[in-house]
């Protein structure tokens, strides 16, 4: 498979379903590919990313001058959203945001978020919580407040008050 057609693949196996996927390959490119050749494909590649994730976990950092940084206010936020897996069943990601005020830009009267870094795991809220924190400890100035932003779910409030 050339990188080009294996990034198609992997795009196509991003849609609702595999079976999916696989039609519209065959729609827009004319290649047929099985629903199972789409899922291989895409674990492959899911697996590939997860493993440079791991590696490279502890550089990712917003761009910053770290030493002209004046205090100001981290923000966090954090989610679950339950997922139905293949063959595995309902699981829960969970994906955490964090981001600083100084990165909010007013534009009209309207604001938004210039800048900001995530850690999403599927699975239990403990391991979630570790790659959380490694990203506040990354990010957080020193000085800064930290608020942390949440609907009130059982893990989440069990992590506000650690």
């Amino acid at each position: 498979m050339t990188p080009f057609f294996e990034r198609l693949v992997v795009l196509a196996g991003q849609t609702d379903s595999y079976e999916q996927g696989s039609v519209l390959l065959e729609e827009f490119v004319g290649v047929k590919v099985s629903d199972s050749t789409l899922y291989r494909a895409t674990q492959k590649k899911g697996e590939q990313a997860g493993k440079i994730l791991a590696e490279q976990q502890s550089a990712i950092t917003l761009e910053r001058d770290r030493e002209n940084q004046e205090p100001c206010n981290t923000y966090g936020a954090v989610d679950g959203s339950m997922i139905n897996i293949r063959g595995e069943g309902w699981k829960e990601c969970k994906l955490g945001r964090l981001y600083r005020s100084e990165d909010i830009a007013t534009q009209s009267q309207a604001q938004r978020i210039e800048q900001s870094v995530y850690a999403a795991h599927l699975g239990e809220s403990d391991d979630f919580i570790n790659k959380f924190e490694q990203v506040i400890r990354v990010n957080k100035g020193g000085e800064d407040s930290l608020i942390l932003l949440g609907d009130g779910a059982t893990w989440i409030d069990k992590y506000v008050q650690l």
